[in-house]
């Protein structure tokens, strides 16, 4: 798994075994976070008093939950109402965590962009490295397939044709903005959509398997496998198209090639250079093929290439919030990397970043001796500069 990309447990069901923080920090906020969600659970959010087990929740949003019907409307007419129709806050997840942990400064999910039209609402927020780099066309979305993807990458495709890729996409940079994004739909018509995030104008599509960067984490409170999606669940994981019945949600993984490897090389920098996502979706008669649904969509550049009356495809715009972008990344744009890494995960992920860093500058330089003790100096310098690295070329030879 990459040690570097920033997450802990999203789901209810278990508990990951590798975690990408140390493993204290990571279990406390797990443990801290079960207990908030079990005090949400079992709590009535008007008067809050404790049930015998989870109480019934609002079926438009998922935030709250009451302990009989008296409370429930007492809330809605305290406010709820206009908190569940103006999407005031995401649904209790451990895939979307915008509050922060008692213990820690900043949440794990900073709210970075939020909107919402005709009852279907968004939030957005980073999903990358905890050291606020940008991602590369080399990395993956899923941790487990890492190691299959490099083969894949290096070795499925003809060598010439690979390193031709890497050359012509400038795969090793750090160009890829990763977001996490929740959408919900709380149509008081109770009628289904489809979204379709694929057609979200921006997304990367990955030179090698020419599918877009993408992946569907999580379906309500459970988290998806990539591999096996549950039958019962209308899902698309290659076009990431996601069948939402009222007040379902699913979180997706987002990839946009924001970064030039220069100039723009971070998270932060990679948000400000932007305004707003948006997300396609359209209403959903549970029958019509999803590829044909697509058709009916609007883009930022175009008008939907198929019109359905009645049902027209949508484009659901989440604005950034630049002054929440530049607050949560102060010590980054102030005081560094390092500042930004001990003030947001602990001194200790800092420490953990620079060894693994050292870690991977020891090895490379044991497999340069080892190639250099073999005579294939040359041939390796000969596959850098295919792949468009002369710049680490120019480093070794001097």
């Amino acid at each position: 798994m990459d040690q570097t990309r920033n997450s802990v447990p999203t789901s209810g069901e278990t508990q990951p075994s590798t975690p990408d923080v140390p493993l204290h920090r990571s279990k406390r906020i797990w443990d801290n976070k079960k207990k908030r969600e079990h005090i949400a659970k079992t709590h009535c959010s008007h008067c809050g008093k404790r049930g015998q087990g989870p109480l019934q929740t609002c079926s438009h949003c998922k935030a709250v939950r009451y302990c009989d019907k008296d409370c429930q409307r007492a809330d809605f007419r305290g406010g709820h109402k206009d908190e569940c129709t103006t999407f005031a806050r995401p649904p209790t997840t451990m895939a979307f965590q915008s509050e922060p942990d008692p213990e820690e400064r900043f949440p794990l999910h900073p709210l970075f962009a939020h909107g919402h039209d005709d009852n279907v609402g968004c939030w957005a927020t980073i999903d990358g490295r905890i050291d606020g780099e940008l991602e590369s066309l080399m990395d993956t979305l899923d941790p487990e397939g890492l190691h299959a993807g490099y083969v894949n990458t290096l070795a499925g495709t003809p060598a010439s044709a690979s390193y031709q890729i890497i050359r012509d996409n400038r795969a090793y940079g750090r160009t890829l903005l990763t977001l996490r994004i929740l959408v919900q739909n709380r149509r008081k018509d109770k009628s289904s959509i489809l979204v379709i995030p694929r057609a979200a104008l921006g997304v990367a599509k990955d030179p090698w398997t020419k599918k877009p960067r993408l992946r569907i984490t999580q379906y309500n409170t459970l988290e998806l496998l990539q591999a096996t999606p549950p039958g019962h669940i209308v899902s698309n994981y290659d076009a990431g198209n996601m069948h939402l019945k009222k007040g379902d949600f699913a979180v997706f993984q987002l990839q946009f090639r924001v970064g030039d490897d220069d100039t723009i090389l971070n998270d932060w920098q990679a948000l400000d250079a932007i305004e707003s996502i948006s997300i396609p979706w359209a209403p959903w008669d549970n029958a019509t093929p999803p590829a044909f649904t697509a058709l009916g969509l609007p883009s930022l550049h175009r008008a939907p290439l198929v019109q359905f009356a009645g049902a027209e495809g949508r484009l659901l715009c989440a604005p950034f919030d630049h002054t929440a972008v530049h607050a949560y990344f102060a010590d980054f744009i102030k005081n560094g990397q390092d500042a930004f890494v001990r003030s947001h995960f602990e001194a200790s992920s800092a420490v953990l970043l620079t060894g693994i860093n050292d870690s991977m500058f020891t090895m490379a330089d044991r497999l340069l001796k080892r190639i250099a003790d073999e005579g294939r100096t040359d041939m390796l310098l000969e596959r850098l500069n295919a792949c468009g690295r002369s710049d680490i070329v120019e480093r070794m030879m001097q």
